[in-house]
């Protein structure tokens, strides 16, 4: 039995629309990379290897500019080595783009998670291969020099982990009793008095 019209019209558009967020995931993910490169490749031609701007007076009293060589992995953590970092980087990409690829196309806000840390994770990637290190330059004085990439890696990570969380409360919200007890969960109807 052949499925009708309508059906057909239904599974394409489901189809374009899924496209369509996937896409959208690897566009998210590419800007990320461009943008972050771009800012390291500033940094990079403006301040040398240890150099500050301003270099006497941080900016409101709290950031500057700082341009920092990075072995390790997000915020400085884990110094020399970058060719484990991206070991890493390079599964994590694969996994995150497969784990992306196999989501329904409305977990829009768990997609731009993973589109960010990929995002991120390609954007330092890139400086391992062509540099040996990740240029970091947004330095808080308070906190480790960071990047771009770190950021979109960061934020990536607190979406996602807020994504979680949010399904998992629906889930539970869904299992839980009635609170009230005078309704069945199962019916609606109020429960059968006892004898």
């Amino acid at each position: 039995m052949s499925p009708l019209p309508g059906a057909l019209e239904e599974q394409d558009v489901a189809a374009k629309d899924m496209r369509r967020t996937r896409w959208r995931f690897f566009a998210i993910a590419g800007l990320i990379v461009l943008f972050d490169q771009i800012t390291k490749a500033a940094v990079r031609g403006w301040l040398v290897r240890g150099e500050s701007w301003p270099a006497e007076e941080p900016l409101l009293g709290v950031y500057r500019f700082t341009h920092v060589h990075n072995t390790g992995m997000a915020f400085g953590l884990g110094q020399g080595r970058s060719a484990v970092f991206l070991a890493i980087a390079i599964l994590v990409v694969v996994l995150l783009s497969v784990w992306q690829w196999r989501l329904p196309a409305q977990e829009r806000w768990l997609r731009i998670a993973l589109a960010m840390q990929v995002g991120g994770a390609v954007g330092n990637a890139i400086d391992r291969v062509h540099q040996g290190h990740v240029t970091d330059f947004f330095d808080f004085l308070v906190f480790p020099v960071f990047n771009i990439a770190d950021s979109a890696i960061s934020i990536g990570v607190v979406l996602l982990a807020w994504q979680l969380w949010r399904v998992e409360s629906a889930a539970s919200a869904e299992q839980e009793p009635s609170e009230s007890g005078n309704v069945s969960p199962d019916t609606g109807a109020p429960p059968a008095a006892s004898p």
